[in-house]
């Protein structure tokens, strides 16, 4: 079949970096005794699991709320599943077509792809904090963007219609935790659990 010919569409990584442009802009605000703006903080983004980020943590030599309120709050997120989809499954059989799709085809070439597998994509996003103000801005920034879902587009290409998907939050939690085990240094950590509707695609002949 098809599995002689290497192909890699990047369906999965573009969707990861579609995904994280959506909170690559989210700022946290200090206010003075005056209550003005004494400090805007832009919070970094990584691709990293939870425990990454609270080992970056207890990676700071002499670990105090002062070290740590540099390097906090910080967002981390993890891909934590992959399953498949049979319900929006198309007929594998069925096939897309085009004719002189590419600048390298002959006006007439007739180019062919079976239609694309279904699969939904877990991720996990993490907010850590160093109290629950900072959290709190963070989450309310990325609440008000899910009524339940936003739309996202992984490429530019118009004709690309697996290109387009959409991005569920499915669920948050809340916990609070010291670092390193045993000081009193409370980081929040906040869980949101996402999902985004992908399709895998077959090699194009």
């Amino acid at each position: 079949m098809f599995l002689k010919q290497h192909f890699y569409h990047q369906h999965i990584r573009k969707a990861i970096i579609a995904f994280g442009t959506i909170f690559n802009q989210i700022t946290v605000q200090r206010l003075n005794a005056n209550g003005e703006i004494a400090q805007s903080v832009r919070v970094p983004l990584a691709y990293a699991p939870k425990d990454k980020l609270l080992t970056r943590v207890q990676a700071v030599p002499g670990t105090n709320q002062g070290s740590v309120s540099t390097i906090l709050p910080r967002i981390g997120f993890e891909i934590t599943g992959l399953t498949h989809t049979p319900e929006r499954r198309i007929s594998y059989i069925q096939k897309n077509k085009a004719i002189g799709s590419t600048s390298d085809d002959m006006p007439n070439s007739v180019r062919a792809q079976y239609v694309s597998a279904p699969y939904d994509l877990s991720i996990s996003l993490y907010v850590a904090a160093k109290n629950q103000d900072d959290g709190l801005q963070i989450l309310e920034q990325i609440l008000v963007l899910f009524n339940p879902s936003l739309e996202i587009q992984s490429t530019d290409n118009y004709i690309d219609w697996t290109s387009l998907s959409v991005v569920y939050l499915d669920d948050v939690n809340w916990s609070s935790r010291s670092i390193p085990v045993g000081t009193e240094n409370p980081i929040d950590i906040a869980t949101l659990t996402f999902k985004i509707p992908i399709w895998i695609s077959s090699p194009i002949k």
